[in-house]
Parts: C-alpha cells; sequence; structure tokens
C-alpha cells in the first residue's frame, strides 16, 4: 500500500518538475505516467476489496496480476525517462 502512494507522490512531482521547467513530456511520456496511475488506483482499490471480502481466490489473484502489469508499467515508465535524458544530454554535448 506505500508502494501506492510513493508512485503516486513521484508521478506528482514529474508533473510538477515538468511544470516548472517548462519543459515539455513527450506523448509516449505523459501516457505512461497516467497508464501508471491508473493501474496504481485499480491495484490500490483490489487490494482494499480483497481485504474486505477475505481474500478470495479469483480477487487474490486478479491482485497479483495487476501487480505484475504494475511493475511492468513502471518499467517502462524508467525507460521512457532515461532514454529522453540520455537524447537530451546527447543534444546538449553534441555527442550524436
Amino acid at each position: 500500500m506505500w508502494c501506492s502512494f510513493l508512485i503516486l507522490f513521484l508521478a506528482y512531482r514529474v508533473f510538477k518538475m515538468q511544470k516548472a521547467t517548462n519543459e515539455k513530456l513527450l506523448p509516449s511520456q505523459v501516457g505512461a505516467v497516467y497508464f501508471v496511475l491508473a493501474v496504481v488506483i485499480c491495484q490500490f482499490i483490489l487490494g482494499v476489496l480483497t481485504l474486505i471480502y477475505n481474500v478470495p481466490v479469483w480477487m487474490g489473484v486478479t491482485h497479483q496480476v495487476f501487480a505484475f502489469i504494475l511493475f511492468t508499467a513502471e518499467i517502462y515508465l524508467i525507460h521512457l525517462f532515461t532514454r529522453q535524458s540520455i537524447a537530451d544530454a546527447q543534444l546538449t554535448t553534441g555527442l550524436r
């Protein structure tokens, strides 16, 4: 559960940083951030419902599947931001 709040906080910081520096995020980066936020919200809701309903198997499995989707979406998000920062560094230093 704390991981969900951490991810929401980090996504909030990314948007605040982008707004403060007037740098534009790529459409793929914005879409990935929104996708991760949507999966975090679904994961949180599934986790709470799983506990409320005394852990039915189908709900527990669904919660685990969303955990895997969240994990892969976060890795993809890190990849997008890392690739963009490397490209920006190459443009500013002329290392193309």
